[in-house]
């Protein structure tokens, strides 16, 4: 089933291999045709030229939506071919074989991509695939109860999802690609972020029910989902809280599929009944919610002046926001996969920005222009961090080898001894030492003057997300998988850690320009400011979804907070102790 972008068609098609359109707002049929290719396996609305892509077991084809009939043969599918998804305009097509090998193609060849592992559904058994809205990512349910992501530009894998059993899965993407959400056959749906760089991802599970999970959609503004179960009934859940909104019957046999409405305000169901239904969803349900999922952060920076605000979102733009009014200042947008890390000048003169693509782009944040595009093949960039002087732009990646690059040409100036793989690194403040720490959960500290890795640091279990140092450089924090936020003396070697108590991954750090607090956030939507010396928690503040940055304000009394559900900025005030002489 599709809907056209602008609201005023339904499409379906079903076994016998016939495509039927209909008019949204009155249920009339337009236009009724069979398509000589079998079963219909798919229909893909095109952007605004009123054509339809259809997926059939042989061939995937441009229907006109004014008559029904086939215009052009786009791909003809391979013989054995399993299952197939087509992106978005039609442009590509991704297939499994009955081998469960994945290839995407287009009308002149077709690529397979190399894995490890097979698909996890029979041919007529649910589809495996599921294509991002902009057609960057192709998310792949296997057997074993993983869920893989792959970039289909570079064919890397850009995420991974790891599930205890070994069921059938049916996968949606966000609108803005930021997450997905992932339904079994026990009735149950999860949602993951897809901001690993790579890296297993844990899925939190949204609600689970008794009865089958048929059909999966998301809605446009990212507030709610539908399912279409096997009990015959379409239920609406909020994406917030994972609590069911509205349960609407009329479909006397489970349902087949399930779409929203461009604008979030319909929905349209299609049953083994052979009746399609179209339902109205409530007021208080369409709008997006304040901070809502599309165009989530993934990183948060302050210039060091204070006048502006740099973040990193899922939907691969950068965005700068004057501080004082929080109004967009500059969208920079040549990131091309979603953001992960960012670094500024000190003196605010450029902004270096990581992707999970692997590359950065160092930009001229008054003019938006892009001053050097760094790129480290094989090995790629998860982490930025800048010399105090804005000299060097230093990076760290899945090789473990720190870099450091001209933030102005892009030229590589130097590297570092390796030491496993890396997720995060900072500088300390006087210059003379970075530190870097990834999966293993082991702390390098090297000094810049020798080139050499001068202290390891452990402590903990798992690994290590995130990084900050202290401003005298006496501490170091790290934001622990395993939900704890790790404290290290750099010359003692000495460890203690701070416990969320939920166990939950910690995603993101920053020491106070003081260095007295440290702030957490992570994936228990709950950021954290915690006193250093003490170790006690201070504050806390519990959001809507998980986050993944934190920065402080030079002043020290402003914290931003990125996540899945935007930007927030939050003001610290700690209380006074009675032996303050200034109350």
């Amino acid at each position: 089933m599709a809907i056209d972008p602008a609201g005023t068609w339904v499409a379906t098609g079903d076994a016998a291999g016939e495509v039927a359109i209909r008019d949204a707002s009155t249920h009339a049929v337009l236009a009724r045709e069979f398509v000589d290719a079998g079963r219909i396996g798919a229909l893909v609305p095109g952007s605004d030229d009123g054509s339809l892509t259809v997926v059939a077991d042989f061939a995937v084809l441009s229907v006109d939506s004014r008559s029904g009939r086939p215009t052009e043969v786009l791909f003809a599918c391979p013989e054995d071919a399993q299952h197939v998804v087509v992106a978005p305009q039609g442009h590509w097509y991704a297939v499994t074989d009955r081998y469960g090998h994945i290839g995407i193609g287009d009308s002149s060849s077709i690529a397979y991509l190399h894995h490890p592992f097979r698909i996890g559904a029979r041919r007529g058994g649910r589809q495996p695939l599921a294509v991002s809205p902009n057609g960057r990512l192709l998310a792949v349910a296997c057997r074993g109860g993983s869920v893989r992501v792959w970039d289909t530009v570079t064919h890397a894998q850009a995420a991974q999802v790891r599930l205890a059993l070994d069921q059938e899965r049916i996968l949606a993407f966000s609108a803005d690609g930021a997450f997905l959400v992932i339904a079994d056959s026990s009735g149950r749906v999860r949602r993951c972020s897809l901001a690993g760089h790579g890296a297993p991802q844990e899925a939190e599970l949204l609600t689970a029910r008794a009865d089958k999970v048929e059909a999966l959609t998301v809605a446009p503004s990212g507030n709610w989902f539908a399912t279409g179960d096997s009990d015959g009934l379409v239920r609406l859940w909020r994406l917030s809280n994972g609590r069911v909104f509205a349960v609407l019957g009329g479909h006397a046999g489970a349902i087949t599929s399930v779409v929203a409405a461009p604008d979030s305000s319909w929905l349209a169901s299609t049953g083994r009944d052979g009746t399609v239904r179209l339902w109205e969803v409530p007021p208080e349900l369409r709008a997006a919610e304040p901070n809502g999922t599309s165009g989530g952060v993934a990183a948060v920076g302050y210039a060091h002046d204070a006048a502006r605000l740099a973040t990193a979102r899922f939907d691969t733009t950068v965005r700068i926001h004057e501080t004082v009014n929080g109004a967009e200042a500059r969208l920079l947008s040549d990131l091309r996969s979603p953001g992960c890390s960012l670094a500024w000048a000190p003196d605010g003169s450029w902004l270096a920005t990581s992707a999970e693509s692997g590359h950065a782009v160092v930009w001229d944040p008054d003019n938006g222009a892009v001053l050097a595009t760094i790129r480290d093949r094989p090995a790629g960039l998860a982490a930025l961090a800048a010399a105090p002087d804005g000299s060097w732009l230093a990076s760290a990646g899945p090789d473990g080898i720190p870099r450091l690059w001209d933030p102005r040409s892009g030229r590589l100036l130097g590297s570092l001894p390796g030491a496993g793989p890396a997720r995060s690194i900072t500088v300390f403040a006087d210059g003379t030492r970075i530190a870097a720490a990834g999966d293993e959960g082991m702390v390098t500290v090297w000094d810049l003057a020798t080139r050499t890795p001068v202290t390891r640091l452990t402590g903990g279990s798992g690994a290590v997300l995130a990084l900050s140092a202290a401003p005298d450089g006496s501490w170091l924090f790290g934001a622990g998988k395993d939900g704890t936020v790790r404290l290290w003396h750099p010359q003692s070697g000495a460890y203690r850690a701070l416990e969320t108590g939920n166990g939950r991954p910690v995603r993101s750090v920053a020491a106070s320009p003081d260095g007295r607090w440290i702030a957490s956030a992570g994936a228990d939507a709950t950021v954290r400011i915690w006193d250093c010396a003490s170790g006690h928690l201070v504050a806390a503040q519990r959001t809507e979804a998980p986050l993944w940055s934190c920065s402080w304000r030079p002043d020290g009394q402003h914290l931003a907070v990125g996540g899945e559900r935007g930007l927030y900025v939050y003001e610290f005030r700690p209380a006074r102790s009675g032996n303050d002489p200034n109350p």
